[in-house]
């Protein structure tokens, strides 16, 4: 097995299984405004080996509150608006 220094990206191969889990949309849209231009399965990756206290694993730095809720909160107010138009 390949050696994996914590905070890079995993491999797109067939070898690394896909890992789903639930998670409640409007969350989960908030999360992808947090993060930024990150990629959130690359913050995800980077929580689990904090938290299992992996050799080089680093804390994860979370974003203040007004970084992301604008954008958040905006993407769901077009959602609604989009939802009221169809509607109608």
């Amino acid at each position: 097995m390949a050696t994996r220094l914590y905070g890079s990206r995993m491999p797109n191969v067939p070898k690394t299984p896909i890992s789903r889990f639930r998670i409640d949309p409007e969350e989960w849209r908030d999360f992808k405004h947090a993060v930024g231009t990150r990629d959130r399965s690359v913050v995800i990756r980077d929580f689990i080996a904090w938290y299992l206290r992996r050799p080089n694993a680093k804390a994860i730095k979370r974003p203040e509150v007004d970084e992301w809720l604008a954008a958040a909160n905006a993407e769901r107010e077009a959602e609604a608006a989009q939802k009221r138009n169809a509607s109608s």
